[in-house]
């Protein structure tokens, strides 16, 4: 989840009178970026991190430790969410503990939409493995899109729907293949993997509706924060009511049957919970800075490595997991079309910043860069 400044300031309202008057004795804020060894560093951990967060859950259920009844294989992505607010974030308009009394509606908003998606999406990797499912969750972002052209009525370019045709196409393609070599449960896998990640993209989207409705929105961090907070409580709440009273046929029977051990499962578990965090930690402090077409292609890195990493790590023991004509072609036009999509939305952006730079004052210039500049709105993609 990667939080943008620019959009929010451009969709708030101009400054009322008594808002300039109040600007005209504030200073910009001064941001200090990070050093460019440390940004790439950052990046580099953001790819290698979306690589292995599906690799590794895959481990776990192969141990036996992600019996989907059980419902503990979606904790470890809302505690690395919860873990963000040990974040240090840019000056913010309202505390932690304010932002939580201020915007009540918003994280119980998004905290169930997060919750259904996370579960929805974790629950079909289970059903498929790591191969199939990083094909279709790696159109997250082609939804995104689609879910703010719909309701935040954004304009898209014949260039941006091309990226979405051929996103499509390569879903269909993965359908098909599916269905045709591991029968009706993989395709219904498949199924349930896709509504997961389209309500993930709604994370993205319905926070900036939010964020456009506010003139101080709450800060990003602190948002995906108190998402992971509350989410974690519902799965606890989950676990505590029904797993806990089967623990035998939910978890001691299945690790046994996978050969693994609590040892084995607890540390796994507590690495993916690193890794969720590191992954979050590097979209928020340095790949909202590197830009979408760079976000694009860094996800379809992501992509191709979990691909490959699950065929040599799994194809010996589940045949779902080995590389065919078929998840290679869906594979290619998902990852060509989000490449597609992020590069013809980038330059659409430039083109829109162009503009709007030419119709603006000096004065007013000077108006929007004095705003407060602290809150990272929306959790976005780009």
């Amino acid at each position: 989840m990667v939080g943008t400044k620019n959009r929010c300031l451009m969709s708030r309202k101009s400054p009322s009178t008594a808002q300039k008057s109040t600007l005209k004795h504030r200073h910009p804020l001064k941001l200090k970026s990070l050093p460019r060894w440390l940004s790439i560093l950052l990046v580099v951990i953001y790819v290698v991190t979306g690589i292995f967060q599906p690799i590794v859950l895959d481990l776990i259920s192969r141990m036996g430790g992600a019996e989907k009844q059980a419902f503990l294989f979606p904790i470890p992505n809302s505690m690395g969410m919860a873990l963000l607010m040990a974040i240090p974030t840019r000056k913010s308009h309202y505390s932690r503990r304010a932002s939580l009394y201020k915007f009540p509606k918003e994280i119980i908003v998004m905290t169930l939409i997060d919750v259904s998606a996370t579960t929805l999406t974790l629950f079909g990797q289970l059903m498929i493995g790591s191969g199939l499912y990083i094909i279709v969750y790696s159109s997250l972002t082609i939804w995104s899109a689609i879910g703010s052209l719909l309701l935040l009525k954004r304009h898209f370019t014949w260039p941006m729907w091309m990226g979405v045709v051929v996103v499509t196409i390569g879903l269909m393609i993965s359908g098909v293949g599916a269905f045709t070599t591991f029968g009706l449960s993989t395709l219904i896998g498949m199924a349930v993997t896709l509504v997961g990640t389209i309500l993930h993209s709604g994370v993205y989207w319905v926070s900036e509706y939010f964020c456009l409705h506010k003139e101080y929105p709450i800060h990003s961090t602190f948002l995906a924060g108190y998402m992971g907070i509350f989410g974690v409580a519902i799965f606890l709440s989950y676990v505590t009511g029904y797993t806990i009273p089967r623990w035998e046929a939910l978890f001691v029977q299945p690790m046994e049957a996978g050969g693994g051990s609590y040892w084995k499962i607890l540390s796994t578990y507590l690495l993916l919970i690193l890794i969720d965090w590191a992954h979050l930690y590097a979209q928020f402090t340095a790949v909202v800075a590197v830009g979408s077409v760079i976000v694009g292609i860094n996800k379809a890195i992501s992509s191709i490595g979990v691909f490959v990493l699950s065929h040599f790590l799994f194809c010996e023991v589940d045949s779902s997991e080995c590389i065919d004509l078929f998840k290679i072609l869906s594979l290619c036009f998902v990852i060509s079309g989000v490449i597609i999509y992020t590069t013809a939305y980038h330059y659409y952006k430039k083109k829109q910043n162009r503009l709007q730079g030419s119709q603006k004052s000096p004065q007013e210039d000077t108006l929007i860069d004095q705003l407060p500049s602290s809150e990272t709105p929306p959790l976005s993609l780009e």
